[in-house]
């Protein structure tokens, strides 16, 4: 391949290729942020006292009451 004699041809490329790449991941970034943003914005805080008892429970999980029964 003869890349020097396109040098010019290949790095303005190369040059292309690195700034789309760099756009896509901002953008990618950019909607991730927004999109945790809007969750946590619509998040429904009237259970965050039950979650503040409820420590580390998740659904379908046996309680420490049920094992000692």
């Amino acid at each position: 391949m003869e890349v020097e004699r396109y040098e010019m041809l290949v790095r303005f490329a190369l040059m292309h290729l690195i700034a789309t790449n760099t756009s896509v991941w901002l953008r990618t970034l950019i909607n991730e942020i927004m999109f945790e943003y809007e969750h946590f914005k619509h998040y429904d805080h009237k259970d965050d006292e039950h979650h503040a008892t409820a420590g580390n429970y998740t659904p379908g999980q046996q309680s420490t009451s049920d094992v000692f029964t």
